[in-house]
């Protein structure tokens, strides 16, 4: 069964693409038993080739919807964690590496969610947001001793379970006997 879907998560409220401004969704993948991946298909994302290094310098420059906000050097720094991309060329294409990128599936959903809400290498949401479950499985100790149950039931055992017994079941027993019952062979 395969599985591509809006993650509904509260990790994923209230998302905006830095660079567009405009709000973004994430969805989550998966497919037979395959562990779910989550990504963001609407945020923009430099990973992605451009025909030209001015087409990509333009929408790298692009914060928050405002196009050449930023130029030179510092369009070059991710806004998600703040780390320096490399600008790349495979062909005719150009595209940056080294920054995040929320168009490519990850498995960690914390982590994912995290990067999401960072700015500039800062988290813009309550880090308890991003926190995993924590389970804790320990044996514990019976508060009392139990005693195993011997072979027959003690007398008082019996007592006591005598009344329920024969208040939910009658006493009687009938047994019907045919009339003509066949006689027996000798022998048998």
């Amino acid at each position: 069964m395969s599985l591509n879907a809006i993650a509904t998560q509260s990790l994923f409220k209230g998302l905006k693409c830095p660079y567009t401004g405009k709000p973004i969704t994430v969805r989550v993948v998966a497919h037979g038993s395959q562990a779910p991946m989550f990504f963001s298909p609407d945020a923009y994302d430099p990973a992605m080739p451009h025909a030209s290094v001015t087409e990509l310098m333009e929408k790298v420059g692009t914060r928050n919807g405002i196009m050449g906000a930023i130029s030179g050097t510092k369009a070059c720094v991710c806004p998600y964690t703040g780390h320096e991309m490399s600008l790349t060329a495979t062909g005719n294409l150009f595209s940056f590496i080294g920054g995040f990128s929320p168009r490519s599936p990850r498995k960690d959903m914390y982590e994912f969610a995290k990067k999401l809400h960072m700015r500039d290498g800062k988290l813009t949401a309550d880090p308890k947001l991003f926190e995993r479950p924590r389970v804790t499985i320990s044996e514990r100790e019976p508060d009392e001793k139990i005693s195993m149950p011997t072979d027959d039931p003690s007398d008082e055992a019996l007592a006591s379970v005598e009344p329920i017994i024969t208040s939910k079941y009658k006493s009687t027993s009938v047994v019907t006997v045919p009339q003509n019952m066949p006689k027996r062979k000798k022998g048998a």
